[in-house]
């Protein structure tokens, strides 16, 4: 399955959040290659670790983004209840996070030898 085709079948209740943000995460990627996992899961580029340095995926519950743990930490206040886990944040609509915070987030999520799992 292509990522266009895996977009197109998430549930319409999140489809423009995911389409959204894979956009932006295809803007921000560079030279990092992107990726449809056999989970469903995107991810775009490959840590030292041979795992992710961002990605994304949909859930029942929104839209996932996965970043380094300590670029995180980094805007906590700004993320409050969005950050579901370590190196999980949850959007069920781009609205929720503002523009230059997930920015920053992917940016420097990428900029790492390999994703931060405790931060």
């Amino acid at each position: 399955m292509t990522i266009k085709a895996h977009l197109a079948a998430i549930p319409e209740k999140y489809r423009a959040t995911a389409t959204a943000l894979h956009t932006l995460l295809v803007e921000l990627a560079g030279n990092h290659e992107i990726t449809l996992r056999p989970t469903g899961m995107i991810w775009v580029g490959l840590g030292s670790d041979g795992f992710m340095l961002a990605g994304m995926c949909a859930r029942k519950s929104g839209v996932m983004l996965y970043a380094s743990a300590d670029v995180l930490s980094l805007h906590a206040e700004t993320l409050g209840k969005l950050r579901t886990g370590k190196t999980c944040v949850r959007l069920r609509k781009m609205s929720n996070l503002r523009g230059e915070v997930l920015h920053d987030i992917i940016r420097k999520s990428l900029a790492k030898e390999r994703m931060n799992y405790y931060g």
